[in-house]
């Protein structure tokens, strides 16, 4: 009896999920594997956040052996999906270094970079070495997505924070900055709490300071930002944190950290405080 892709899409939970794969782990292929992790993103959205840091140890044994021998497909997938849900497992990110970049998509590199990055993973020559891979496939014009474009401006922005350079080569950094005027342009629409927060803070702020909301900066739209002190406000409604938790989603925890490597102060107002 064959495994379809589709039953691993259908997975109504993680137990089923990994009952699955435990019935037929050794007819896994790498199609099997993009489904089940996309699956697992799915339902992590949905589960109690206990849960799904339960559910992350037992994909972590059951993925990492696979690792070496996986197309880079794979691994780019690994990386984002542990990135994304902030698992912080160490043998999944050391697997993700030692992948074998030969064959890569532009889309597939900017997963490995963006995974290890959120999970604090920052090592400079594995930054560098994903970094080359990419600018060899974009002086070939290999198509990049604004999505990757999004992920590589990100990855060049703490490799500035952190090593004082870009950590990407001149054709990539001409096509991000391309996509970054794009992103400029599509500012976020406020949701009612925030419009709520900007008019208190509009009643209470030091006179003679200038407010901007939706203001973009370094690639990040804030908020509420005071420019000429480097003062940030970011709203936090549900959607900044982890399904039924107080735990503020990994990406936010990296987009302070670079802010604040560029100079700014972060204040966050949030929804639970209300």
């Amino acid at each position: 009896m064959s495994l379809s892709i589709r039953s691993l899409q259908r997975a109504n939970s993680f137990p089923r999920l990994f009952q699955l794969h435990q019935r037929y782990q050794k007819r896994f292929r790498d199609d099997h594997w993009l489904a089940t992790l996309s699956s697992f993103r799915r339902l992590a959205k949905i589960t109690d956040r206990m849960d799904v840091l339960a559910a992350g140890k037992v994909l972590s044994e059951r993925v990492s052996p696979i690792m070496r021998s996986a197309s880079i497909e794979t691994v780019g997938e690994v990386a984002f999906t542990y990135g994304q849900l902030g698992l912080r497992h160490s043998d999944v990110v050391a697997q993700c270094r030692r992948a074998d970049l030969k064959g890569a998509r532009v889309r597939d590199l900017t997963k490995c970079l963006w995974g290890p990055l959120l999970l604090g993973d920052e090592r400079r020559s594995y930054q560098i070495r994903v970094a080359e891979a990419v600018e060899d496939l974009a002086v070939n014009e290999c198509e990049i997505t604004i999505e990757d474009c999004r992920r590589l401006h990100f990855c060049s922005l703490i490799g500035r924070v952190n090593w004082g350079d870009e950590c990407l080569g001149a054709t990539t950094q001409k096509i991000v900055r391309q996509a970054i005027r794009q992103f400029a342009s599509n500012p976020t629409n406020p949701s009612r709490f925030q419009k709520e927060v900007t008019a208190n803070v509009r009643k209470i702020m030091p006179k003679g300071w200038v407010m901007h909301t939706e203001y973009y900066v370094e690639g990040f739209h804030l908020d509420i930002a005071f420019p000429e002190q480097k003062i940030a406000i970011e709203v936090d409604g549900p959607w900044h944190y982890y399904n039924d938790s107080d735990e503020v989603m990994t990406k936010d925890k990296v987009k302070d950290r670079v802010l604040e490597g560029l100079g700014w102060k972060v204040w966050h107002i949030s929804y639970l405080d209300s």
